[in-house]
């Protein structure tokens, strides 16, 4: 072995040993617990980390923060989508409705497209992306952290596999209904013969996948990826229509979301209803 060869080698076990230093935005985090999850991705290090404490006060760098103060923070010129990697660090037990109000805030005149959670995962800390859609012509667009998309439902005329799923306890994958229907993120609404308030028509049923599949209710989540490597599944360009009621933990939230972010491929449509 030649002198150089020996300090390359000398370099690459050294270099093996050391340890990668948590992103510095880290610093800036106010809990000591958070949600554990087996699959995040690495945290992105540019993050503008946003502590959401339980009574509503969004907090950044130790400041509570109003809304015209975060809209500050994250407006970019219009033109493009609004890629500021937004990180939420929420306590466990929070309830998902703290969310969904800071949400409100990001949403709107900033309207920010790339979001996650702060977890930890037996490597150290993690981020569990939030897929989140935006308004566009036709069928539902995603967008996952700075740089991947998803369209769903482009072709108006193509019914797509649709699999309703609920965070159970623990982040449990609980599937509410399989239908087969052309995808929408528009309600359908419903106008009374006799006058009422129109209000948001009952999902058909006709709209139900006939085609064979386990029961639904509680699956775990080898079931599920079994369910969707079938070739008959795969055929129908199956999604995920994750519904939140806004009155789960944060912590099922993420840790469900974190169990289907780990199928790989498959897009999540968060339904995360705007009322309290």
């Amino acid at each position: 072995m030649t002198r150089e060869s020996g300090i390359w080698v000398f370099l690459l076990i050294v270099g093996c040993g050391r340890s990668v230093p948590p992103p510095a935005v880290l610093r800036q985090t106010e809990f000591k617990d958070r949600v554990v999850v087996e699959h995040a991705d690495p945290v992105d290090p540019e993050s503008f980390l946003y502590t959401l404490r339980g009574d509503g006060q969004i907090v950044r760098k130790g400041q509570v923060l109003t809304g015209e103060e975060i809209v500050a923070q994250t407006s970019r010129p219009p033109g493009e989508p609004n890629r500021t990697p937004i990180l939420f660090e929420v306590e466990p037990k929070t309830g998902f409705a703290v969310v969904r109000d800071a949400l409100a805030i990001f949403t709107g005149k900033p309207s920010c497209v790339n979001y996650a959670f702060l977890a930890t995962t037996r490597n150290g800390p993690g981020a569990v992306v939030l897929p989140m859609q935006s308004d566009m012509c036709s069928g539902i667009h995603l967008y996952e952290g700075r740089s991947d998309e998803k369209v769903i439902g482009s072709d108006r005329n193509r019914k797509q596999l649709e699999l309703v799923v609920s965070a159970a306890e623990r982040g449990e994958i609980e599937i509410a209904a399989i239908n087969f229907m052309v995808p929408s993120m528009e309600p359908a609404i419903y106008f009374p013969e006799a006058g009422e308030k129109p209000g948001l028509a009952p999902r058909s049923s006709e709209g139900s996948w006939a085609g064979k599949h386990p029961p639904c209710g509680r699956w775990t989540l080898e079931a599920l990826r079994t369910f969707l490597g079938r070739e008959d599944i795969a055929a129908l360009s199956p999604y995920v229509r994750l519904k939140i009621t806004n009155k789960e933990e944060v912590a099922d939230v993420v840790r469900c979301l974190s169990s289907l972010r780990s199928l790989g491929g498959i897009a999540i449509v968060p339904d995360i209803p705007s009322g309290k």
